[in-house]
């Protein structure tokens, strides 16, 4: 509940005092969440160009530790949940997307899949018709034109504007698979995220996986399957060392680790600064 001291104190953001401006900052910040209707309602009713910004700063850092605690929290309940920590990291950047409007996308997709799918398929029938949902009748295609963008990275701008990078788009994928039960796990390549749907389920990543793979998937090309070879090809095409990880499945927290170092990239390339510092906060938080 905020008091009638508390919106006094709101009050107060009009002073150009920096000491002043410091004890309310703080006061303002221990509310947190509570504390928002009120700092858009000073927005609302002051002209004052030095309260709109230092709201528009204080709305912002409440939001980004909120969104700190829940990336913590996505860690304490196992890191599992690929759609929580895409939201969030959209969140990063989108401060008012809604978690539900994308959920309710993620879902009808999902259950339009799950309503074509048996067990009597085969694996390679199951991601026919993964990619016949997708691609066909949801129009979902790669961002040629703004694939190197750090906007394409996210989910929330996979999901408005059925465009993705390999990242974005592989990674959505992943998670439909893995919502309907499908061995399906990513392949960190270097340029180039692919997926593996496997034959046996009970994994141990820290061992050989790769006779496990029963074929690979490369959602950024509609989802076209292919074999090793296709592997061999690109490693040669790129001028890469040969390594067996590029054959092998990864675990949740070392894809989420690839996507992170290339978001990484991509902001620096944008210019991103402020964003390449909220991120390193939450890369900390993931490898502590």
């Amino acid at each position: 509940m905020i008091s009638k001291e508390f919106e006094a104190q709101v009050k107060l953001l009009e002073d150009p005092d920096k000491q002043i401006y410091s004890i309310i900052h703080s006061r303002i910040i221990e509310k947190g969440e509570q504390a928002i209707p009120v700092l858009e309602q000073a927005w609302d009713n002051s002209v004052h160009p030095l309260v709109h910004s230092r709201i528009e700063d204080l709305i912002h850092e409440i939001n980004f530790n909120q969104i700190l605690n829940s990336v913590q929290s996505w860690i304490n309940e196992g890191k599992k949940d690929w759609f929580m920590i895409l939201f969030l990291l959209s969140k990063l950047y989108f401060q008012n997307i809604e978690k539900d409007n994308l959920f309710k996308l993620f879902s009808e997709i999902r259950n339009d899949i799950w309503l074509e799918i048996n067990n009597n398929l085969t694996a390679y029938e199951k991601i026919q018709i993964v990619n016949h949902i997708l691609y066909k009748k949801y129009n979902f295609s790669n961002s040629k034109t703004t694939s190197k963008s750090s906007t394409s990275f996210f989910l929330s701008e996979l999901l408005s504007n059925k465009k993705g990078n390999d990242l974005s788009l592989g990674l959505f994928y992943l998670m439909l698979c893995e919502s309907l039960e499908m061995p399906v796990y990513g392949i960190c390549l270097p340029g180039n995220f692919v997926l593996a749907y496997l034959g046996n389920d009970s994994l141990d990543f820290n061992s050989d996986l790769k006779d496990e793979v029963l074929f690979y998937i490369n959602p950024i090309n509609q989802g076209t399957v292919f074999g090793m070879h296709e592997i061999d090809v690109y490693i040669e095409k790129n001028k890469l060392e040969v390594n067996d990880d590029y054959y092998q499945p990864n675990s949740t927290l070392s894809v989420l680790q690839y996507y992170l170092n290339n978001l990484m990239l991509s902001l620096e390339r944008d210019g991103q600064n402020e964003k390449i510092e909220e991120l390193s906060k939450i890369i900390k938080i993931l490898n502590a």
